[in-house]
C-alpha cells in the first residue's frame, strides 16, 4: 500500500515548501574572485581575492545544512584556480547537497573531470560567447580559450556530466546564438543565451557599452522562441517583489551576505555574525520581505507594466532603487510590448 503522495516529492513542491517556511533552499557561494580570463562584460571590478578559507567553507556548509539548504552553487572568479576545489565538492556531496559548478572550463584537467563524474554533481555551467574562435577569444581576452572550453566540455560529456552553456549576448557576438543553440541541441547541453549585461559592482558602467540595441534585441527575441510573460501586476502567483528571495542566499568571497547573487544589497557580514542570525534576524532582510509589488508606485502607472517583469536586484544595482524603475527590465519590456502589439506574440 502506498503511504505517500509521490507528487509531494517533486522539485516544484520542494521549492514551494522552502518559500512557505522561508528556508534558504539555494545558496550561491563565491569561493574566490580571481580569474584567468579578461572578459569584456565582467561585473567584477578587481580579481584580487584568493577567496574563502577551506575551513570557513566547510563550516559554512554545516551552517547551511542546519538551515535546510539543499542546493549549492559554487562560483568565482574561476573556481578551478583553487587547488582544493575537488575536496570542497567532495565535502559538499558527502553532506548531501546538490552541487552546481560555475566555471569557464579552460583550466579543469582530466583527473578533475573524472572526479566530478564520480561525485555526480548536478551540473557544470560554463560560458561560450561564439563558436567562432576569433570572436570568442576576443571577448575572453585569452587566445585559445574556445579550444580549451570545447575540449573540456566534450570530455565531461563523455563522463556523463550535465552541461549548461550560457551566452551573454553583446554587440561583439550578437549573431552567434543560433549556431550555439544548434550545437547544444546536438550534444544534449542546456542552452541559456542572455542579452542582459550589467555594470560592474563598483558602479562602473563600461560593460553596458557592449549591450544590444533595440533592433538587435528584437531580432534575438524573434529568433529564440520565448513565452512573453505577464507583467508583474498580472502575475497573481505572488505579491512579493521577487518570490525567489524567500528561499535563496548569496555569500561573496569577502564573507558578505546578500539575498541573491543578482541583488547585491548587503544583509550581513559573516566575519561578525553567524549565518542563522543573519537569515532570521537581519533587519535589512526583513525590510525586503515587507515590500510587495504594490509598493512599486511608478510601475503601477507605467505604459510597460503589462510587459515588464521587474527584478529588484537589477533595479538596485543599476538604478540604486528598491521601488523605482529597473532600466534593464524596461528595455526588455519595450521589446516585449512591440512583439505583442506589432507581431501578435
Amino acid at each position: 500500500m502506498r503511504i505517500y503522495d509521490e507528487n509531494s516529492f517533486s522539485y516544484q513542491n520542494i521549492v514551494q515548501k522552502a518559500y512557505n517556511e522561508r528556508i534558504p533552499l539555494i545558496a550561491t557561494i563565491e569561493i574566490l574572485n580571481l580569474c584567468n580570463l579578461k572578459c569584456l562584460h565582467c561585473y567584477i571590478p578587481e580579481h584580487n581575492n584568493m577567496g574563502l578559507e577551506y575551513e570557513f567553507i566547510i563550516h559554512l556548509f554545516k551552517q547551511l545544512r542546519k538551515l535546510g539548504t539543499f542546493e549549492l552553487v559554487l562560483t568565482g572568479g574561476e573556481i578551478f584556480l583553487r587547488k582544493d576545489i575537488i575536496d570542497i565538492v567532495k565535502r559538499a556531496r558527502a553532506m548531501g547537497f546538490r552541487v552546481t559548478l560555475l566555471s569557464n572550463a579552460t583550466i579543469i584537467n582530466d583527473q578533475q573531470i573524472k572526479s566530478l563524474s564520480d561525485l555526480f554533481i548536478t551540473e557544470f555551467s560554463t560560458t561560450i560567447f561564439s563558436l567562432n574562435e576569433k570572436i570568442n577569444d576576443m571577448i575572453t581576452g585569452v587566445k585559445g580559450s574556445l579550444k580549451r572550453i570545447l575540449s573540456n566540455i566534450m570530455k565531461m560529456k563523455e563522463q556523463g556530466i550535465n552541461i549548461e552553456i550560457k551566452t551573454p549576448l553583446m554587440k561583439q557576438n550578437k549573431d552567434s546564438y543560433k549556431e550555439l543553440q544548434e550545437f547544444c541541441i546536438k550534444n544534449g547541453f542546456k542552452y541559456s543565451p542572455n542579452p542582459i549585461i550589467i555594470s560592474k559592482t563598483n558602479g562602473d558602467e563600461t560593460p553596458k557599452k557592449n549591450s544590444l540595441d533595440f533592433n538587435d534585441l528584437l531580432k534575438f527575441y524573434k529568433d529564440i522562441p520565448i513565452q512573453i510573460e505577464k507583467g508583474i501586476f498580472k502575475n497573481n502567483n505572488s505579491d512579493d517583489l521577487c518570490p525567489n528571495l524567500k528561499y535563496s542566499i548569496y555569500i561573496d568571497s569577502n564573507k558578505n551576505v546578500y539575498p541573491c547573487n543578482s541583488f547585491l544589497y548587503k544583509i550581513g557580514d559573516l566575519k561578525k555574525q553567524n549565518l542563522k542570525d543573519i537569515w532570521y534576524n537581519s533587519n535589512k532582510l526583513k525590510y525586503i520581505y515587507s515590500l510587495t509589488k504594490y509598493d512599486l508606485k511608478d510601475c503601477k502607472t507605467c505604459y510597460l507594466k503589462d510587459f515588464c517583469n521587474r527584478c529588484p536586484g537589477f533595479a538596485y544595482s543599476e538604478d540604486n532603487t528598491f521601488l523605482g524603475c529597473s532600466s534593464l527590465d524596461k528595455r526588455n519590456a519595450e521589446v516585449f510590448k512591440y512583439l505583442c502589439e506589432k507581431e501578435g506574440r
